[in-house]
């Protein structure tokens, strides 16, 4: 899979890091397929500069032609992989820790059993916090990557 390094308008870069904007239209000049890599620069026409904020997207699909599209251009659909990654992995900590939950109501039939139950419920609690500070961490540097500007100005 290849890696793309695009220019985006200001107007465009927002949505797209809000995760409102999940469509690239582009000029097909570059061969993309899906699970390519798009590294978008948020980049301002008015002083010509890139502003140092940064997204990164993975093409899920590809529109190519049909009475939608110009000729020589794309609809890419992308995705933030790794926030929905983060985000998996926080429902199936979640899924983990909820059927503990419900053996340990459940009834133990000895105290060795009870025990088993507590350490399971223990540790699937872990498995859970590490999978929300994880997602949370990812969106706090998100934040940061893209406050960057702010701060340099």
């Amino acid at each position: 899979m290849a890696t793309h390094e695009l220019k985006t308008w200001p107007e465009y870069f927002e949505p797209l890091l809000r995760g409102l904007k999940t469509v690239e239209l582009l000029k097909d000049d570059r061969g993309y397929q899906c699970g390519d890599t798009l590294i978008l620069r948020e980049y301002d026409p008015d002083t010509r500069q890139y502003t140092g904020r940064i997204c990164t997207r993975t093409v899920t699909h590809i529109l190519r032609g049909g009475p939608w599209l110009q000729d020589g251009y794309v609809a890419l659909s992308v995705v933030d992989k790794e926030k929905e990654e983060a985000l998996e992995r926080v429902a199936n900590a979640a899924k983990v820790w909820r059927n503990c939950s419900i053996d340990r109501a459940g009834l133990a039939t000895s105290p060795g059993e009870a025990r088993a139950n507590h350490i399971r419920n223990y540790q699937a609690t872990v498995n859970l916090t590490r999978a929300v500070d994880a997602l949370e961490e990812l969106e706090v540097t998100d934040d940061a990557r893209n406050h960057e500007r702010d701060r340099s100005i």
